[in-house]
């Protein structure tokens, strides 16, 4: 929960940054709360529509049944709210799809390696009449029949 709770915080951030940076104002801290929430159901709203990737339209719908009356109560914005809605939810599209490549760029490039070492171990395959393979120490794979044989003397 703390982590999904993290998430929605960067994601209604990322809502007011937009919202600030296509001049709608006053974006203040009054203005988190909303956002919060709007980025939430927009993102759970996406997760319930099961045949579409990813939400695709359902999110940017949501926002701007969210943000839209927001905008409307603006003086300045109320002629072009859903205009500014609409183009608040693609760049939120765009900047949220971006900010996923990057983190799982980031985590593929920081993952233990120990991984790749496990994905070798599971290269060592049963030749001819073995009925198992073990992995030695020193990397090497041997059928069991082998390795009874070294402990037989044989």
């Amino acid at each position: 929960w703390g982590a999904t709770f993290v998430l929605w915080i960067f994601l209604a951030v990322s809502l007011w940054a937009t919202l600030k940076g296509l001049g709608v104002e006053p974006v203040g801290p009054a203005l988190l709360p909303r956002c919060v929430a709007s980025a939430a159901l927009a993102t759970v709203a996406g997760f319930l529509i099961l045949v579409l990737p990813g939400g695709l339209g359902v999110r940017e719908a949501v926002l701007v049944a969210l943000i839209a009356p927001y905008l409307e109560t603006l003086p300045e914005m109320a002629d072009r709210a859903e205009l500014i809605a609409c183009v608040t939810a693609a760049m939120l599209r765009l900047e949220w799809v971006a900010a996923e490549v990057v983190v799982s760029a980031a985590l593929y490039v920081a993952r233990p390696r120990s991984l790749d070492a496990e994905t070798d171990s599971s290269a060592c395959v049963p030749e001819g009449g073995a009925s198992a393979v073990a992995k030695q120490g020193n990397g090497e794979c041997v059928s069991q029949h082998a390795v009874s044989a070294k402990a037989d003397g044989t």
